[in-house]
C-alpha cells in the first residue's frame, strides 16, 4: 500500500498530478467495462441480465460515463487555471465526486484542492482570476453535478425501500 501512495505523495508539481487525475478519470470507464465483461463471462449472464439482477449497476455505468465529462473539466482547467469559471467547474466537479460516492475522485479531488490550492488559492481566485468564456466546461461541470445528484437519490431511495 504504501509503494502505491509514495508516487503520489511525491508530486509536487500540479500540472502533473492533474494530468494523473485525467488519466485516472478515463481509465476508470474502461476498468468498469472490462469488470462487466468478466463479470458476464464468469455468471454466463448478459449484461442486460446483469443489470435486471442489480439495478445498482446502471447507476455505477452512468456514474462512469460522467468520470469522463470530469476528466474534460480537468483537462481543461490543467490547460487555463487561471480563469475563474474553470477553476469553479473543477469544484462543482469535485462535489459530484462526493455525492457520486466515487472513492477514488473524492480522494484526489480532496488532495489537489489541499495541497496545491489551499483555502487562501480558492480565495484569490474568486476575488482576482476573470470568468473567462468557455461556456462548455462550466456546462460539463453542470451535467456530472446533475448525474451525480440523480445518483445520490436513486441509491438513497434504494437504500430507504
Amino acid at each position: 500500500m504504501i509503494r502505491l501512495w509514495k508516487p503520489i505523495a511525491n508530486m509536487t508539481n500540479e500540472k502533473n498530478f492533474l494530468n494523473l487525475q485525467v488519466v485516472v478519470f478515463l481509465v476508470l470507464p474502461v476498468l468498469y467495462l472490462v469488470y462487466l465483461q468478466m463479470t458476464n463471462m464468469v455468471t454466463g449472464v448478459g449484461i442486460k441480465g446483469i443489470y435486471a439482477q442489480n439495478p445498482l449497476e446502471g447507476l455505477n455505468l452512468l456514474m462512469n460515463a460522467s468520470n469522463v465529462y470530469s476528466a474534460y473539466v480537468i483537462y481543461h482547467y490543467r490547460k487555463n487555471q487561471y480563469i475563474k469559471g474553470n477553476f469553479l467547474a473543477y469544484i462543482v466537479v469535485g462535489i459530484a465526486q462526493i455525492f457520486m460516492m466515487n472513492a477514488v475522485g473524492i480522494l484526489m479531488m480532496l488532495y489537489s484542492i489541499c495541497y496545491f490550492t489551499g483555502l487562501s488559492g480558492i480565495k484569490k481566485c474568486f476575488a482576482e482570476y476573470p470568468w473567462g468564456k468557455n461556456y462548455k466546461i462550466i456546462f460539463s461541470a453542470g451535467l456530472v453535478f446533475v448525474i451525480s445528484l440523480i445518483l445520490l437519490a436513486v441509491r438513497i431511495k434504494s437504500i430507504i425501500i
